[in-house]
């Protein structure tokens, strides 16, 4: 299946994201496609108002499926490495209305950008599919991921063998000489104590390497 083709099956028409400019971006398609169509558009990745749904890990796992399943549908997404970051309950989009939806943040390491699906946790249906502007937080899963790049490290297994103490886990910019495309992840390794910083580490989690370690 084509985005930007009609989705027959589900009586709906889809509009491609595949090219966009960088600058924010949000298309209603109320003027010209029938209800119930896919709404497609940009949103700022930090300003995503959320709340926290108590999903089981059975739950998480089905509904993660279920989006993974969903962009994959797209040939231009159908090969790329895909993660879903996050999977949060959002409150009623109307006071009328008592059903709770489901926002799946899904990061495209492939292409190097992320997506947000709004979705029906009762049957996985994706309702809105949205392009998030800027980088989202780290998920546990990346983190521990890159915790374990750090640690097989000969030089920083060492700090960390002699008690020196893991920290941070923020995303940021590409170091020099590194893809703006590549998703980074910072940590710091301090001192025992905490007292002092022994290295900062960027790890790129799209090529799965150290990218830059540095003493200050």
């Amino acid at each position: 299946m084509e985005r930007g083709k009609p989705d027959y099956m589900h009586g709906r028409r889809l509009l491609g994201i595949a090219k966009y400019a960088p600058v924010a971006m949000c298309v209603s398609l109320a003027t010209w496609d029938p209800p119930g169509a896919l709404a497609v558009g940009m949103v700022d990745a930090t300003t995503d108002a959320q709340i926290e749904g108590s999903w089981t890990p059975d739950e998480r796992a089905r509904l993660s499926e279920q989006a993974l399943t969903y962009l994959r549908r797209f040939k231009e997404v159908r090969n790329s490495r895909l993660r879903v970051l996050g999977i949060k309950r959002l409150p009623p989009e109307k006071e009328t209305v008592r059903r709770f939806l489901v926002s799946a943040v899904v990061f495209n390491y492939s292409q190097g950008n992320a997506t947000r699906l709004i979705m029906n946790p009762s049957n996985g249906a994706v309702l809105r599919e949205e392009r998030l502007r800027g980088r989202p937080q780290a998920s546990e899963e990346e983190l521990q991921e890159a915790r374990q790049i750090i640690r097989t490290d000969w030089e920083h297994a060492r700090m960390l063998q002699s008690g020196g103490i893991l920290e941070g886990g923020f995303v940021v910019d590409a170091p020099a000489k590194h893809s703006g495309r590549d998703r980074f992840v910072q940590f710091q390794i301090l001192t025992a104590d905490r007292q002092g910083l022994q290295r900062v580490v960027i790890v790129n989690l799209t090529t799965g390497r150290v990218a830059e370690s540095r003493q200050r």
